[in-house]
């Protein structure tokens, strides 16, 4: 039993399930919500042409690029930070530079789904983009 009663006294169900949700509100309390973890954005100082220049450079002396490491590159020259490349951002001028990235990284003979982890998007997206990038370049 919930509630502990004396064996003489009686009492009606309705003031017993009463004093039941009484001593639980008291016990329990309210539900706390979870708190959750909201990494601070990095923040990059403005950069000069020179150093954006510089930042190209050095990917480009790298012996052989990645494909991350050429999305990397083509973003120093585009002027996007890669985390808004990759990121969820909808705007159109980000999107047509996503999808003409995607189109390249299939010119590379890649993988469908090794672009599509690489933007962390889902297959048919790259497959979707390719086709629109293409369609483009025939007109």
């Amino acid at each position: 039993m919930l509630l502990e009663l004396p064996q003489q006294a009686t009492i009606s169900e309705p003031i017993y399930r009463a004093a039941v949700l009484v001593r639980r509100r008291k016990l329990l309390g309210k539900p706390k919500a979870p708190k959750v973890y909201v990494p601070k954005p990095k923040l990059r100082a403005p950069a000069d042409d020179h150093v954006w220049a510089y930042r190209a450079d050095r990917l480009r002396q790298q012996p052989r690029l990645t494909p991350t490491e050429h999305v990397k590159l083509r973003c120093l020259e585009l002027r996007i930070p890669f985390a808004v490349m990759v990121g969820p951002s909808r705007v159109r001028s980000i999107t047509e530079h996503r999808h003409l990235l995607m189109w390249e990284l299939r010119q590379r003979k890649m993988s469908l789904p090794a672009i599509a982890r690489i933007f962390s998007r889902d297959h048919t997206t790259v497959l979707t983009s390719c086709r629109k990038i293409e369609m483009e370049k025939a007109q």
